[in-house]
């Protein structure tokens, strides 16, 4: 009888995450050389710890001399780029190597009601982008980066008291239903073929849409508020019920 490892070595090829000579050749020996230097000091507690502090309060106060460096080291090994078009030769870089991409708009732990909508139009447009790009299958967006750990929190406990707190929260709803709304219709863009142009219609309409109310009456949303735009997000009620 063959095991389920002996069939997949028949029919499929097996990864082996031990040969680095095929896990790193899409690096130089000095970009090698640069990423063991910058493990081997992140394997410091005592300066990571104190870079670490030291980088949030220059975050803090407006303090810029050190970007060059950062960027040159820490944000060049994480980060794809500071925009999606700095992005971009990252993503062409990794499909030529048969990698797909997902786009993750790096920002949590916000209180202001600003940055929430700030992230929910980045958002936007990381889909608007991803509906044109091939590489680019699905991008991640953390309910964190658009609501508050206190709002969530008192959501979950059941004490959402206030009045605020309860608008607080109607306005996380509604930033979690415009973005699968255009997750939706990027899916259908990519799938009919819609043309650019429509797109960039569209996606002037969601972020000058973004953080605001709907006051349409004609079609209900996931929430049962009302939306101008067609309600077949069922799916998309269902991943809300496991939320909740």
């Amino acid at each position: 009888m063959v095991n389920s490892d002996q069939q997949a070595s028949h029919n499929t090829p097996v990864v082996d995450f031990r040969n680095t000579e095929i896990a790193f050749s899409h690096k130089s020996d000095n970009g090698l050389k640069r990423t063991f230097w910058l493990f081997r000091l992140m394997n410091k507690a005592w300066l990571v710890s104190a870079g670490g502090s030291f980088g949030l309060w220059m975050n803090s106060t407006g303090i810029s001399l050190f970007d060059p460096l950062i960027r040159s080291t820490i944000f060049r090994q994480f980060c794809g780029g500071i925009s999606l078009e700095d992005s971009t030769e990252a993503i062409q870089h990794l499909a030529e190597l048969n990698t797909l991409t997902v786009l993750d708009f790096g920002a949590e732990g916000k209180v202001k009601e600003s940055d929430f909508d700030y992230v929910l139009k980045e958002n936007l447009r990381a889909i608007a982008y991803a509906a044109d790009n091939p590489s680019v299958p699905v991008i991640s967006s953390k309910i964190t980066a658009l609501a508050s750990n206190a709002i969530l929190e008192k959501y979950q406990l059941g004490k959402l008291n206030s009045d605020a707190e309860k608008e607080a929260f109607k306005r996380v709803e509604e930033r979690l239903d415009t973005l699968c709304h255009a997750a939706r219709e990027g899916e259908l863009d990519h799938r009919d073929g819609r043309t650019a142009e429509s797109r960039r219609g569209r996606l002037d309409r969601q972020l000058g849409d973004a953080g605001r109310a709907r006051h349409d009456q004609r079609q209900p949303d996931a929430f049962g508020r009302a939306r101008p735009i067609p309600d077949d997000i069922g799916w998309f009620e269902n991943v809300w019920r496991e939320f909740k």
